[in-house]
């Protein structure tokens, strides 16, 4: 376990797991794993995406973890669903079961792919618990939509 990492430039292949603080710069996730996200952020807490590509079978990052705060910030990213939203979830999907609280910050993304994510009608990201903003705040390219 480590408290924070820096990932620049790589191919990360199946699931990955957090921990503590991360960055990716311009790394790819080639996921082909059937019913499995490229990322969890699970126990991470700063999360950052800059410039990576996301290439998956539906699921690519599930911000989600126990009763911390987890700030993820996506910017420039391109998200790739192989089987064009079959899996029927968004590219972020957001969950809550530890009454956690998240902060969600895209900027300049694409989206091929991926189904309408539950409560939010984007293909971008889902609120499937239909947190409220107590729990939950997200900002797309500089609008705050929760």
């Amino acid at each position: 376990v480590c408290d924070e990492l820096t990932y620049k430039d790589c191919t990360i292949k199946g699931k990955l797991t957090l921990f503590g603080k991360a960055t990716f710069t311009n790394c790819v996730f080639d996921n082909t794993m059937a019913n499995q996200y490229s990322i969890w952020t699970w126990g991470g807490t700063d999360v950052t995406f800059k410039g990576c590509t996301f290439n998956t079978n539906g699921k690519a990052i599930l911000l989600f973890g126990e009763e911390k705060t987890t700030n993820l910030t996506v910017t420039g990213c391109r998200f790739n669903d192989r089987n064009n939203g079959a899996a029927g979830k968004a590219a972020i999907e957001i969950g809550n079961d530890y009454n956690a609280t998240y902060s969600l910050t895209v900027t300049n993304a694409t989206v091929n792919g991926f189904a309408n994510g539950k409560y939010t009608n984007s293909k971008l990201w889902a609120n499937k618990n239909s947190m409220d903003a107590a729990h939950l705040s997200v900002t797309i390219d500089g609008i705050k939509v929760l």
